[in-house]
């Protein structure tokens, strides 16, 4: 088949041929023409019906992608080993996703290029959205349950609040 395509593309005679063909069948068959042109009509695109059915479509598709993503990279969180897909999310090993985006110049989704392109352990990984977030926002990497007690949690909030005050300018207010 992808040597007809290519042959149509460019050997005009062959096309010539393949057009002509085409005529002579759309003469003989002219109610299946129009069977086929009420089916493919662009007014039936619009139409709510067919829009819910596209988007069904590619949410299947996405979850697909997803599930064979997770397959690929080991089925689980990393950290803490959650295993439902709907929880599960990609890392960027090296914390590099904000340039891995502006590389990326299609628009597939992540899922996409983690299922169908070559395997990548050393840069992605599986984790959950609660591993991820950690990982992300206070730089732990939590194994198993040995995630810290709120006590250590509120102590680096109180650092993190100090620091930001004495970076702080003071505005003046004015009331009118």
């Amino acid at each position: 088949m992808p040597y007809l395509k290519f042959k149509y593309h460019n050997d005009t005679e062959f096309r010539k041929k393949c057009l002509e063909a085409n005529k002579k069948w759309k003469a003989k068959n002219k109610d299946k023409t129009k069977e086929y042109g009420k089916r493919n009509d662009i007014k039936r695109q619009y139409k709510p019906e067919r829009i819910k059915q596209r988007n069904e479509s590619g949410t299947r598709l996405r979850i697909r992608q997803k599930l064979l993503a997770i397959k690929r990279y080991g089925g689980k969180c990393v950290y803490c080993g959650e295993s439902r897909y709907e929880l599960l999310s990609v890392d960027h090993i090296n914390n590099n996703g904000s340039e891995h985006r502006k590389i990326r110049s299609t628009k597939k989704s992540i899922w996409d290029i983690l299922a169908y392109q070559e395997y990548q352990p050393k840069e992605y990984q599986i984790l959950c959205f609660n591993c991820n977030t950690a990982k992300q926002l206070f730089g732990i990497m939590p194994k198993g349950n040995n995630y810290q007690p709120i006590s250590y949690w509120e102590q680096l909030g109180a650092i993190r609040q100090k620091q930001r005050h004495k970076h702080k300018v003071e505005i003046p207010r004015y009331s009118i």
